[in-house]
Order: structure tokens, then C-alpha cells, then sequence
């Protein structure tokens, strides 16, 4: 119950709160066997938001279905913290999926790229660094952004050319209108993704 409670925790770490539990001091080694011995296994933890839904989620499948992969660009603005190290696995039932209802936090003292891919990989010419010492991620940034770097690598949807559709996920600095209004007006098509939902977003 300790482990699937909170799933992250180190062998020392589960040892600590036995004890405080008032179990005697057991052997980290002894607890991973046993925990292998009730069906356990150390899996990659995927984080999945509270907040996101299901119906958002089956509304963007819905509108991908059966569209070129080669007409698909991928951006996203990627933030690291300085301390930007996670826990990636955790203990699971063997067999379940291993995911880690939080959340999502957001922290100072970042690095950012504003970034884009295809079916190919990143496009290099489509990536934008950003001095976060000079400016700051908003709209009027993401609009520079677009018109300077992303749109000149897009291709026209009606043509059915790559990178014509743009897969972009809900910020609050993407203002919706707006950026379709942009990505239309030379000739490519924009889908939002759905919210809280990194994993249906390759570029993650």
C-alpha cells in the first residue's frame, strides 16, 4: 500500500517509513525481493495531469484521424528548471500502466526553446532559443515567433504538402484565433491539441 501510494519512493526512503510505521529495520534488499514477490516491478513513470479530459482527448483523435503524417509540424515550448530532475520510475503492479496523477508545477530560472518537428525529427531552421534573461515567453514573443521562424518552413494543407498542419498544444500564450487566423492565411491548417495532455503530442 506504502509503494503504489506513492510509487516513487527509494528502497532506503520505504525502509525510513516501516519504521516509522514501527516495523523493525529491514534490508533494502529484503524489501525489493519481497516487493518482486508480490507482483511488483521498478516501470517508467508517465505524469498524468488531474485536470485533463477525456473528451478534449477524443475530440483531437477524432480530428488527426486519417490525415498525412507527413503534413504534421509539431511545436512546443520546452522550460527547464535549473533542478529539473524527476523521479522517472516507480513501483507498479506488473503488467498495469505506470502513471503519476499531479498537478502540473511551474518554476524560475528556466531555459527556453521554442521548438518544432516533423515525421523526420526536429527541423533546426524551425527553433527559436530564448533569452530568458532578455525576454519573456507571451504572445507577442510566440506571434515573433511564428512569423519569423515557423511559418516560412510550413507547407500548404489544400496541396496536401508536409508540414502543412500544425499540432499545437492550449497555453494560455496561444491565442487561438489569432494563431489560426496566422497559420491560415499561408495556407496551412491548425489543430489544438487537447489539455493537460503531453503525451498525445510527439514533440514532448
Amino acid at each position: 500500500a506504502l509503494v503504489l501510494e506513492k510509487p516513487e519512493l527509494y528502497l532506503d526512503e520505504i525502509q525510513s517509513k516501516l519504521i516509522n510505521l514501527g516495523f523493525p529495520k529491514i534490508h533494502p534488499s529484503t524489501i525489493y525481493k519481497y516487493l518482486k514477490r508480490i507482483g511488483l516491478s521498478l516501470n517508467s513513470l508517465t505524469a498524468v495531469a488531474s485536470e485533463r479530459s477525456e473528451l478534449e482527448r477524443s475530440q483531437y483523435y477524432k480530428e488527426i484521424l486519417g490525415l498525412d503524417p507527413h503534413m504534421f509540424i509539431f511545436m512546443d515550448e520546452t522550460a527547464k528548471d535549473r533542478k529539473a530532475s524527476r523521479r522517472r520510475r516507480g513501483w507498479t503492479n506488473t503488467g498495469s500502466d505506470s502513471k503519476v496523477i499531479k498537478r502540473f508545477m511551474r518554476h524560475t530560472e528556466r531555459f527556453t526553446l521554442l521548438a518544432a518537428m516533423n515525421i523526420n525529427g526536429f527541423i533546426p531552421h524551425a527553433c527559436m532559443k530564448v533569452d530568458r534573461d532578455e525576454d519573456t515567453v507571451d504572445g507577442d514573443l510566440f506571434e515573433y515567433y511564428l512569423e519569423s521562424t515557423l511559418l516560412p518552413v510550413m507547407g500548404n494543407f489544400l496541396r496536401g504538402e508536409p508540414n502543412s498542419i500544425l499540432i499545437i498544444d492550449n497555453a494560455s500564450i496561444h491565442n487561438h484565433n489569432h494563431i489560426r487566423n496566422m497559420v491560415e492565411g499561408v495556407g496551412a491548417k491548425v489543430i489544438f491539441t487537447a489539455r493537460y495532455s503531453p503525451d498525445i503530442n510527439p514533440i514532448e
